[in-house]
């Protein structure tokens, strides 16, 4: 597999188009010039689609690779890491099976495909058919009209849903962060759904540890192994 870079405003348009002969990394539009070009000199591209065109090089090959991530760079210089079909398939397995998804399911999404916890979700969406639809940051204010049955999300987003009322919710998942356990306690009352806190890291394909959907929730805690 050759890697694709992917920097549009709206990659799951795009993602679609290259994923059966490139390994996807996903590179946010609006990030300082520098930072793109750290993370493409560290990515062994070998094509780049922009909302203007696509510009190729002779990049390597990377057998069976499906996605290309990176981390923040939040305490050093960003790392980066290849998932196979294989582990992508797995993870998502995992998920499906911790929330009990299926495709009767409905995901609307504010969380970015160049996050690792909203590209998880893209798969995750895609292996089961639930009807999906990705929303831009700036349009979060619309994700209830889309009648969601959980949300995902950094707590900081999911603070801010909170001005919104849905009544179509099954639970909502926490995740990239500490959920504070005041916020946790307000979410619960105002959505009146299971509140599901868990950790992932990029390194390890973004899901690892998660408290039960249905069981005891344990305030700040990321639970039990994810399976």
């Amino acid at each position: 597999m050759k890697r694709v870079a992917i920097c549009v405003p709206n990659p799951w348009d795009y993602i679609p188009r290259y994923e059966k002969d490139y390994s996807i990394m996903v590179l946010n539009p609006a990030a300082p010039p520098d930072r793109t070009q750290y993370l493409l000199n560290n990515s062994d591209w070998s094509l780049l689609v922009t909302a203007e065109n696509e510009q190729e090089r002779d990049g390597g090959d990377y057998p069976d690779e499906k996605v290309f991530w990176y981390t923040s760079g939040t305490t050093g210089d960003s790392k980066f890491y290849g998932f196979t079909h294989e582990q992508v398939d797995y993870v998502c397995q995992q998920i499906i099976k911790s929330y009990n998804l299926t495709a009767n399911d409905r995901y609307a999404s504010v969380m970015s495909l160049w996050h690792a916890h909203g590209n998880m979700f893209y798969w995750v969406s895609k292996m089961i058919g639930m009807e999906t639809t990705f929303l831009p940051i700036g349009k979060m204010q619309d994700l209830a009209r889309h009648s969601p049955t959980f949300i995902t999300g950094i707590p900081d987003i999911l603070k801010a849903l909170m001005k919104q009322r849905f009544d179509s919710l099954r639970f909502v998942r926490s995740a990239s962060s500490a959920l504070p356990a005041q916020l946790y306690t307000t979410m619960r009352e105002h959505f009146g759904v299971p509140i599901v806190e868990l950790f992932g890291m990029t390194e390890s394909c973004s899901h690892c540890l998660t408290n039960p959907l249905e069981g005891e929730q344990r305030i700040g805690t990321v639970g039990q192994i994810g399976r």
